[in-house]
């Protein structure tokens, strides 16, 4: 399936499902390199704070679709608890969660499919797992954001994978729902 994108937009395709809505990252402006200067999210106090604002703005029973937490952002996108086939993208940004944006679905796949319930991670360990990225690809390089989603279409696994860069070498870690490493660069 081609699909040609928008400047501005980004898309997923995860078992036959299409997601896009609006890159929180495509038109940078001054208060968002501020942002980018300052202490990073996966540190775990600010990630701590982050995660619990995001997670209240979502729901304590909220069923993810993705977890995007990059060094200046964190991007939820759940299922609205309000409307069972629609999902809210939910961003935390300078220091406040965002009023959510519905997110476009397309594709032939299902929404259940690709759901699992924010209680079967172990949040706590995402800053643990990139900074064993950081030290499993190159200690010198930046964690660029840790994707947490079903691992469709191999197999209905939630991972989460933590994706290094660096002038060395680029790559990722691979971790299971509890932050166990399973697979390296």
């Amino acid at each position: 399936m081609t699909q040609r994108l928008t400047p501005g937009w980004v898309s997923l395709l995860c078992l036959g499902l299409m997601i896009s809505c609006q890159d929180p990252g495509a038109t940078p402006n001054p208060v968002q390199t501020q942002v980018d200067a300052g202490p990073s999210l996966l540190e775990d106090a600010r990630w701590q704070r982050a995660f619990r604002q995001l997670s209240a703005q979502a729901g304590p029973d909220a069923y993810v679709l993705e977890f995007d937490v990059h060094p200046d952002r964190i991007v939820l996108k759940a299922r609205d608890p309000r409307a069972k086939t629609k999902v809210l993208q939910h961003t935390y940004r300078g220091g406040r969660v965002e009023a959510p944006v519905p997110v476009r679905l397309l594709g032939t796949g299902t929404l259940e499919d690709n759901l699992f319930p924010m209680s079967e991670v172990d949040w706590n360990r995402v800053p643990a797992v990139a900074q064993e990225a950081l030290g499993a690809v190159d200690p010198e390089g930046r964690i660029s954001h840790v994707l947490i989603r079903r691992n469709l279409p191999h197999d209905t696994q939630i991972r989460m994978r933590a994706y290094v860069s660096s002038p060395i070498r680029d790559g990722y870690v691979d971790a299971d729902a509890q932050g166990k490493i399973l697979a390296g660069p």
